[in-house]
C-alpha cells in the first residue's frame, strides 16, 4: 500500500475534537453548529420549516410535540436485620395462604386416577375439563331459555320428553337358570339333602322342587327395567327434589367422561357411597339426564315392599338379601350361585352395574369397611373371560341435612326399624317438611378393571423366574379358580381374595378423599374438637374459615361459597336449634353464645355430621397422638405459658412404630392410604410435614456438623429410595455412618410457640373420641371375657358400660358410647388375634385368646389408650 494513500491522522484528530465543542466542521456544507441560545434554535427551525416547505408544498404540518413519559424510579428497599418478627414468620409456615375476597377460587381437581393406573390416568379425559364449572341439575332454565315464552312453564315435561328414545333392557332371567353353574349348585344341594334325609338314592323330586324355588328365588330377586318408568320418575324428581333440596351440584366434565366411557360398549361399575335412601335412585336420575343408560342397582331385600318393590325394579333394582345364607349356619349355596350366574349375565351383556360397596347406609358419618361379595363377581367375571374389562367409577354423594334422619336410636342399641309402607309413607311426608339445603354428587375418573388387575400382579410377579414370562392376566387365570367369593370362597386361592380387598378398600378410599365437606360437616367438627364448652359467632366465623382453608391446602374441596359469616349462619339453621343452641354470654357484652349439644343422644347426630372431616387430618392426628405418648406430654398444661410439661426427645424409629400400632388398631374405622401405597412412607411423610411446620422440633446430635439438616434429609430419601444394599448380605448392613444417618433423628414438641400447641391440642382431638371407645372396649375384655359369652351379649352389656359411663361423667367423650364405634372396636381386636370368634350352631361366641403373649398385648394398648386420653 503506498505511503500517499495513508489519511493524516492529526486532521481527523482535530476533526472529531472540534465536533465535540460544538463548533462547525472544516467542511463547506450546510451543517448546523451546536448553540444553546434560544434565538439560534429559533432561527434554524424556521429555516428548516421553509426548506420542507419548498419541497414538499403546503402538505407539511407541525409535529405536535410529545409529552415524555415520566417513570417512576424503584425506591430503596431498607432491610431490618433487628426487626423481624418470629410470629409473622412461624405464622407463614403453619397458616395456609389466605386469599382476598375478590380473588377467583380455583377448585381442586377431585376424582383423579391414581398414579398406580397411568393409562386410565390420561383416558377419558376431556381437553375442557379445567374449564367446567359446578352445574345445579335442579335448574332447567338454560335448556327451556330457547322455547317459546309459552312453553316454558311446561319446561320439566318438555324436558322429560327429549331425554332420548326408549332403551331396551335384554332379558337375562333365562340364561341365568341354565347356567352350567347353578345347574351343578342345584345337583349339589340335592345330593346334600338327600344325605340329610337319609335316602338311598338322590330323588329328581328333589331337583324339581329346588328348581322351583330357584325360579321363584329370581323372580323376587330380577330387575324389570321400565324407560317409561324411569322418564316418568325423573320428572316427578324435578318437581319432588326442587322442593325439598336448594340444588344437586354435579361436574360437567365428570358426566363428559362417564359419556365417553359408556360409548365404548364396556360394562361400567358405579360404586357410589351410601348415607341414604337416595341414592339409590339419584345416580340413575343423574344419569338419564345427561342421556346415560340406567344401571342395574343392587338394593337390599328389605325394600321389597309393596309399590316400592315395583317402582325401584323398574328403576333398575334388583333385590338380595342382607344376609346372603339367610342366617343359617349352612351356606345357601343354591341362593348364591343363583345370584352369581344373574350378575354375571348383566355383565357379559355389557350392562351397567351400580352397588354399595359398603353394604348398608352407614350409621357413624364414617365409610363402612367394604364387603367384597358383588366385587367378587365382577373380578371373577373378568378372570374367567366373561368380560373383557369393565370400568369402575367411585362415586361421592354427600348432603348438607341427611335426608333419612339420624340414627340415634341405633347408636343408643335399639334394633333397627323395619321398612314398612305405611313408614315409608310417614317418611316421605317429614321429607316434604323440611329443607335439606344442597346435595353433591362427585363422579370420579373411570379407570380399567384390567388395568388394575394387572398392575397389581406385576407387583407381585417381580419375584417370578425369567423362564415364567407371561402377561400377568394370563398368570392370574392360570392361579385362580373359577369359583368366586361369592359362591365358593372356599375354593378361591388367597392370590384372589388379596385383589378383591385391594381393589374395594382403593375405591373407598378415593371416594372418601374426593368428598366435598359441607358446611354443616365444617361446623359440627369445629364445635367437637375445639369449641365443646362454647364460642362467640365472632371467633366462630374466624375459626371456620381459617379450617376451610386448611383443608383447601389438603387439596380437598368444599361444597359451598359465599361469605364467610353468611355461610356460618347458614350451616347453624342447617344443625338446627337442637344440636347448637345459644345464650347470652356470661361477660355481658350482649355477645351470643353459641353451644354444642353434648348430651345423649343428640350428640351422636352432630358426631355423624364431624366424622366426615376427621379424614382430612387423620395420619396428622395419629402421628401427634405417637409424639405424645412417647414423649408422655400432659395435654392439660397446653394453657399454662409456659407449659409445665418439659420437652422431651424421642427418636423418629419410635414414633413411626406406635403410629403404625394405631393405624393397626383403628383399622376397622378407617381406610387409612391406597393399597399401591406404603402406609410407612406415608406416615414418615406426615411427620416431616409436622417438623417443616415447626409443630415438632427435629435434633440430630450423631451427624458431623459439615452438613446441614437440609442435607442430611435428603441424602436420607435418596438412599432408601435407591436402596443400595448388598445382595449378597440379603439386605443387610453394618452400622455404619450412612446407616445410622437416619435412626439418630430425635423429636421433641415446640413448647415455645403458643399457635403450635393450640394445632397439637387440635389434631389431638380428631381421633380422640374413637381412642377412648377403644380403651372402654379393651377394658370390658380384660374383665368379661374369661369365660366364652356369646357376641351379642358382650356387645350389650359393653354399650351399657359405656353409656353408664357417660351418664356418670367418667367418659371425656360421650360419643364414645356410639354402638356403631364399639362394634368396629370388637371387630379389630379379633383382627389383631386378642379375642377369638367362633360360631357355634346358630351364634357367634367370644372368648380371649389363650395363649401367653395375648394378655401383655392387651394391657399395652391399655396403657397406651389411657395415656392418650390424660
Amino acid at each position: 500500500m503506498p505511503v500517499n494513500s495513508c489519511p493524516d491522522l492529526d486532521k481527523v484528530y482535530a476533526k472529531w475534537e472540534n465536533r465535540g465543542r460544538g463548533q462547525s466542521s472544516n467542511n463547506s456544507d450546510d451543517r448546523l453548529s451546536f448553540d444553546t441560545s434560544s434565538a439560534t434554535r429559533n432561527e434554524v427551525n424556521a429555516q428548516g420549516r421553509q426548506r420542507w416547505k419548498e419541497k414538499y408544498g403546503s402538505n407539511v404540518r407541525p409535529l405536535s410535540q410529545r409529552r415524555t413519559r415520566q417513570r417512576e424510579r424503584p425506591k430503596p428497599v431498607t432491610i431490618y436485620e433487628n426487626k423481624l418478627n418470629v410470629d409473622s414468620l412461624a405464622n407463614f409456615k403453619t397458616t395456609p395462604t389466605i386469599l382476598p375476597d375478590s380473588s377467583v377460587i380455583t377448585r381442586p381437581k377431585m376424582g383423579q386416577c391414581c398414579s398406580c393406573l397411568p393409562m386410565s390416568k390420561k383416558d377419558l379425559v376431556p381437553a375442557a375439563t379445567t374449564s367446567y364449572d359446578l352445574k345445579n341439575i335442579l335448574d332447567l332454565s338454560k335448556d327451556i331459555r330457547k322455547d317459546n315464552a309459552l312453553l316454558r312453564p311446561f319446561g320439566c315435561i318438555l324436558f322429560s320428553l327429549r331425554r332420548g328414545p326408549y332403551e331396551k333392557y335384554p332379558d337375562v332371567s333365562m340364561a341365568a337358570l341354565t347356567s352350567k353353574r347353578l345347574v351343578e349348585a342345584v345337583q349339589q344341594q340335592a345330593e346334600e339333602l338327600s344325605i340329610e334325609t337319609e335316602l338311598n338314592r338322590m330323588n329328581f323330586s328333589l331337583i324339581s322342587r329346588l328348581q322351583k324355588k330357584t325360579e321363584k328365588l329370581l323372580t323376587k330377586m330380577k330387575a324389570n327395567i321400565s324407560a317409561r318408568l324411569i322418564r316418568f320418575t325423573g320428572w316427578f324428581l324435578f318437581k319432588f327434589l326442587g322442593r325439598v333440596l336448594n340444588s344437586v351440584q354435579v361436574h360437567q366434565g365428570q358426566i363428559e367422561m362417564i359419556q365417553s366411557a359408556v360409548e365404548r360398549g364396556l360394562p361400567v361399575i358405579y360404586l357410589p357411597s351410601h348415607k341414604s335412601h337416595l341414592d339409590y335412585i339419584l345416580v340413575t336420575w343423574i344419569l338419564w339426564i345427561s342421556d346415560i343408560k340406567a344401571p342395574y342397582v343392587a338394593a337390599g331385600e328389605n325394600l321389597s315392599m309393596f309399590f316400592f318393590s315395583f317402582l325401584l325394579s323398574g328403576l333398575g333394582g334388583f333385590f338380595i338379601r342382607r344376609k346372603i345364607d339367610n342366617g343359617s349356619g349352612r351356606r345357601d349355596l343354591v341362593y348364591r350361585t343363583l345370584l352369581h350366574s344373574y350378575l354375571e349375565e348383566v355383565l357379559r351383556q355389557g350392562e351397567a352395574l351400580e352397588f354399595f360397596i359398603e353394604g348398608g347406609r352407614t350409621r357413624s358419618g364414617k365409610v363402612c369397611m367394604p364387603k367384597g361379595g358383588l366385587m367378587s363377581v365382577v373380578v371373577d367375571s373378568f378372570v374367567s373371560g366373561v368380560i373383557d374389562d369393565a370400568y369402575i367409577v367411585p362415586i361421592s354423594i354427600n348432603y348438607e341435612r341427611l335426608v333419612d334422619g339420624n340414627f340415634n336410636n341405633e347408636q343408643m342399641g335399639l334394633p333397627k326399624t323395619r321398612e314398612t309402607f305405611f313408614g315409608a309413607l310417614r317418611a316421605i311426608w317429614k321429607v316434604l317438611n323440611r329443607q335439606f339445603g344442597n346435595v353433591r354428587v362427585e363422579i370420579a375418573q373411570p379407570f380399567s378393571l384390567k388395568e388394575y388387575i394387572n398392575n397389581s400382579q406385576q407387583i407381585k410377579c417381580r419375584s417370578i423366574p425369567p423362564s415364567l414370562e407371561s402377561p400377568p392376566s394370563e398368570v392370574l387365570n392360570r392361579s385362580m379358580s373359577s369359583c368366586s367369593s361369592l359362591c365358593g370362597g372356599d375354593m378361591v386361592v388367597e392370590e384372589h381374595k388379596e385383589i378383591i380387598r385391594s381393589l374395594s378398600k382403593h375405591v373407598l378410599y378415593d371416594s372418601v378423599h374426593m368428598t366435598p365437606l359441607m358446611c354443616s360437616n365444617i361446623l359440627a367438627f369445629l364445635f367437637l374438637t375445639k369449641y365443646r364448652e362454647g364460642v362467640t359467632l365472632l371467633k366462630l366465623t374466624e375459626e371456620f374459615f381459617r379450617l376451610q382453608e386448611e383443608i383447601r391446602v389438603r387439596k380437598r374441596d368444599v361444597g359451598y361459597c359465599g361469605k364467610t359469616e353468611e355461610i356460618v349462619q347458614y350451616a347453624l339453621n342447617i344443625l338446627g336449634s337442637e344440636l347448637i343452641s345459644s345464650r347470652e354470654a356470661d361477660d355481658n357484652n350482649n355477645e351470643k353464645l353459641y353451644c354444642a349439644n353434648l348430651e345423649l343422644p343428640g350428640l351422636f347426630e352432630l358426631s355423624y355430621y364431624a366424622n366426615s372431616v376427621i379424614p382430612v387430618f387423620l395420619l396428622e392426628s395419629i402421628v401427634v397422638n405417637s409424639v405424645i405418648y412417647e414423649t408422655g406430654f400432659v395435654l392439660s398444661t397446653v394453657e399454662s405459658n409456659p407449659p409445665k410439661s418439659e420437652a422431651k426427645q424421642v427418636s423418629r424409629e419410635r414414633i413411626l412404630s406406635v403410629a403404625s400400632q394405631l393405624c393397626e388398631l383403628l383399622s376397622c374405622e378407617f381406610v387409612f392410604c391406597p393399597p399401591c401405597r406404603k402406609l410407612e412412607e406415608d406416615l414418615a411423610e406426615t411427620l416431616d410435614h409436622l417438623v417443616t411446620s415447626e409443630i415438632f422440633l427435629l435434633e440430630e446430635k450423631q451427624l458431623g456438623s459439615q452438613y446441614s439438616v437440609y442435607d442430611k434429609q435428603w441424602a436420607n430419601r435418596l438412599s432408601s429410595s435407591l436402596s443400595w444394599a448388598d445382595e449378597n448380605n440379603d439386605g443387610d448392613c453394618d452400622d455404619d455412618e450412612e446407616g445410622i444417618m437416619y435412626s439418630d433423628q430425635l423429636i421433641k414438641i415446640n413448647v415455645a410457640r403458643k399457635d403450635c400447641m393450640d394445632q397439637l391440642e387440635f389434631l389431638h382431638m380428631v381421633v380422640a373420641s374413637i381412642l377412648e371407645s377403644y380403651l372402654i372396649t379393651a377394658y370390658h375384655i380384660a374383665e368379661t371375657l374369661q369365660t366364652e359369652t356369646p357376641e351379642a351379649d358382650f356387645i350389650k352389656t359393653l354399650h351399657d358400660r359405656a353409656k353408664e359411663r357417660v351418664v356418670k361423667q367418667v367418659a371425656t367423650y360421650g360419643e364414645s358410647a356410639a354402638q356403631d364405634t364399639l362394634r368396629n372396636a370388637v371387630r379389630s381386636y379379633q383382627k389383631l388375634g386378642i379375642v377369638d370368634n367362633y360360631r357355634a350352631g346358630n351364634l357367634n361366641i367370644l372368648a380371649i385368646n389363650e395363649h401367653f403373649e395375648v394378655k401383655d398385648r392387651l394391657f399395652q394398648y391399655i396403657e397406651l389408650l389411657e395415656t392418650l386420653r390424660d
